[in-house]
């Protein structure tokens, strides 16, 4: 008996899902397909074509909701040009979210949610500029190395609606990856000399070598392919009395303290929370983001970096003597304005204006200034002197109109200068 199969010798094949009805007709031959002649029609991966045809198209995945669809508003908010916070980084955000919401998300994930959004996607556009540059890389031994850097000229809104213009001292040290951030207004020398006293003391020893750019601050000539550079002598005996070689970077290669470099980006995180903070809170801040980074495990050693500093305390040098470090640290006190718009300092007394009455101010001695400040806000400079009484005249004229709220204009100078005149020879003069 013979039987009359039909049997469609040609099957059309233009898309993954014909690859289905070729397998039903090339298994009643017992044939397989030539499965690169397919992949190369299809412009398709080989293995693509042979999964499809052996497994048939894939189910598609159920369209879930995502546990970000609920902070879209927040986002849109956030992302929005009105917005004066700035997020440098998809993980700045994902950071904020996670320390601000309930939001309880992988980066991973949270990652691959912004991707599939334009809008949101468009935001990170040109915020981060990846270099190309083959870097070479360097490991050192336990207590040989710190590196050193600035984050600079931050613009920083409070929300009390203030405009700060920070800086923020970095340190790390090269083996641990261990990292001290300190926040400050300047960045002259006392101030760094002071950071880093603090540094060392915070680490309770000295590395052999600290690594730094040419910051005019330690270098009275840069450092070039050519030349050796010529450290400042001020900080040379510093350096010396510390027990640390100071070793600046040849000019325009940043990437010789590449270890600092990339933990001052770090602080991008700062911008996020522009008009959210006081400047107490954003010290608190700067301080949150140091210990993250130290408690978790570092990228390139796979080691947690405040552990790994416990290992690293034993090769480092030990502290000068606390007398040698006093000399150079700043010291901030509070001191509060007494009713003649005055505070003391070493027995002797310096104005500030009558609105600071009853107040509390920072002071700061830097190049043998004092230096008074509300908050972040600079009050008032004085010139340290052996006089008992330092007035400025302009806070005394405001201290006598204030008494006098009747009085001219010329007769305020007059009895301004008159009574200044006096209370020098009476209290100065005979110094």
């Amino acid at each position: 008996m013979y039987v009359n199969l039909k049997i469609n010798k040609n099957i059309k094949i233009t898309q993954l899902s014909d690859l289905e009805n070729l397998r039903k007709q090339m298994e009643v031959f017992n044939l397989k397909p030539n499965f690169s002649e397919l992949a190369r029609v299809l412009k398709k991966d080989r293995r693509t074509i042979k999964r499809h045809y052996y497994q048939g198209i894939t189910k598609q995945t159920r369209n879930k909701p995502s546990k970000i669809d609920e902070y879209t508003d927040l986002l849109d908010k956030l992302l929005g040009e009105e917005s004066i916070q700035i997020f440098k980084s998809k993980r700045i955000l994902w950071q904020y979210l996670v320390d601000q919401t309930e939001l309880n998300i992988s980066y991973s994930a949270f990652r691959a949610y912004l991707l599939k959004n334009q809008k949101y996607n468009n935001y990170f556009k040109n915020k981060s500029h990846k270099n190309s540059k083959a870097i070479l890389r360097v490991e050192t031994i336990p207590g040989e190395q710190a590196q050193i850097d600035w984050k600079e000229d931050v613009k920083f809104t409070t929300k009390y609606g203030e405009i700060l213009s920070l800086n923020v001292f970095c340190m790390v040290l090269s083996y641990s990856r261990y990292k001290i951030f300190h926040v400050t207004l300047s960045r002259n020398q006392d101030v760094l000399i002071s950071c880093i006293t603090e540094c060392l003391e915070h680490i309770e020893g000295v590395p052999k070598v600290i690594v730094c750019d040419n910051m005019k601050t330690t270098m009275d000539k840069a450092r070039t392919v050519k030349t050796s550079g010529v450290i400042n002598i001020k900080f040379q005996e510093y350096a010396k009395e510390m027990g640390f070689e100071l070793k600046p970077c040849v000019a325009y290669r940043p990437q010789t303290k590449g270890k600092v470099e990339n933990i001052v980006k770090l602080l991008d995180e700062i911008y996020a929370y522009n008009g959210k903070l006081d400047y107490t809170e954003l010290v608190e801040l700067v301080n949150k983001i140091m210990m993250r980074w130290n408690l978790q495990v570092h990228q390139t050693t796979r080691e947690i970096p405040i552990i790994s500093l416990q290992k690293e305390k034993d090769s480092l040098l030990s502290l000068p003597h606390e007398r040698i470090r006093n000399r150079y640290k700043i010291t901030t006190l509070q001191v509060k304005v007494n009713k003649q718009a005055m505070i003391s300092y070493k027995s002797n007394q310096y104005s500030v204006p009558i609105e600071y009455i009853g107040k509390k101010l920072n002071l700061q001695v830097e190049d043998n200034y004092l230096y008074l400040y509300d908050n972040m806000k600079l009050v008032v400079s004085h010139l340290i002197s052996d006089k008992k009484l330092n007035y400025k005249e302009a806070h005394y004229e405001q201290f006598v109109k204030h008494t006098w709220n009747d009085i001219d204009e010329k007769r305020l100078k007059e009895q301004t200068k008159r009574n200044l005149a006096v209370i020098g020879e009476r209290f100065n003069d005979n110094k």
